[in-house]
């Protein structure tokens, strides 16, 4: 598990080329469909950035929604926000709620205060 996370930040920082389909960019594919939580995240981000791939959102809240199911903290979070802003996914507040409330269960500081946003809106 550890090298699929050395793998990840290498490819996130762009240090893998575009264009790196038969590396690092497959490798990370591959874990993420074996239902690896840290690559499903990985590859969320990516979606969710442009980091390598081409910025997709609706890609993005499709693998953060793998990791956020498997126990994922910080997809967890960012699935949340997606949802309280329609972002790759229709907006739905009841959702984002549900998704914040789990990432906060975890400590997530950024997910209590979403919550409090949620909660005054």
């Amino acid at each position: 598990m550890k090298y699929i996370l050395i793998l990840a930040v290498f490819w996130c920082s762009q240090s893998f080329s575009s264009s790196d389909k038969g590396g690092g960019q497959q490798f990370i594919e591959q874990m993420a469909e074996q239902g690896y939580v840290t690559a499903q995240f990985v590859l969320g981000f990516a979606y969710d950035n442009g980091n390598n791939v081409a910025e997709d959102a609706a890609e993005a809240a499709k693998w953060y929604e793998l990791a956020a199911k498997q126990g994922h903290s910080k997809a967890q979070l960012f699935l949340g926000v997606m949802y309280a802003m329609g972002r790759g996914v229709p907006a739905n507040y009841t959702t984002a709620f549900k998704w914040s409330r789990k990432a906060a269960e975890q400590g997530e500081e950024q997910a209590q205060h979403n919550l409090a946003v949620l909660y005054a809106n």
